[in-house]
């Protein structure tokens, strides 16, 4: 759930490795495990990724119940279709940079500036973008600065506020 969206490589090989791990001893559980964390690691075509809302928690509790069933028809524990509802919590994330002259995504550094809070504080990244931004409600400012684009800067602190 960590890395979902992402599309990581490195995480890829981690469950191809594990599932070859397995297969001698593999019954639908251990498939369906596995099956479903290949979908969140490119969930949306690695465009979306996970959300820390309230509701969105819920619905991923209902969706990794952690007994998994021995086989398809097995619903002693748990709803079969219940495990579509990890789609509740997945929320578009991708920021995609495009050149306005020639309308082709385009490769561009910009800066994300997390609003302070309890754990950490205020704090500037560099990103190259395209990127899966983190959830928006924990920056302050996105801003775009290189010699080839004209300077743009996305103030996110003052969205919301009426």
């Amino acid at each position: 759930m960590v890395m979902s969206g992402s599309g990581n490589l490195k995480v890829l090989q981690l469950c191809r490795f594990m599932h070859k791990k397995t297969v001698g001893e593999m019954n639908y559980g251990f498939h369906l495990a596995h099956h479903m964390a290949l979908g969140l690691l490119f969930l949306g075509g690695g465009r979306y990724s996970l959300s820390t809302s309230n509701a969105s928690i819920a619905a991923l509790l209902c969706a990794f119940y952690p007994h998994f069933p021995v086989h398809s028809t097995d619903n002693r524990y748990h709803l079969q279709a219940l495990r579509h509802l990890y789609v509740l919590a997945a929320e578009p994330r991708l920021l995609v940079p495009v050149d306005v002259d020639t309308n082709i995504p385009c490769y561009v550094l910009m800066e994300v500036t997390y609003k302070a809070t309890v754990w950490y504080e205020e704090t500037t990244e560099e990103l190259m973008a395209p990127n899966l931004l983190p959830e928006l409600h924990l920056l302050k400012q996105i801003k775009v600065e290189v010699p080839r684009y004209w300077e743009t800067a996305i103030d996110l602190s003052k969205i919301g506020r009426a």
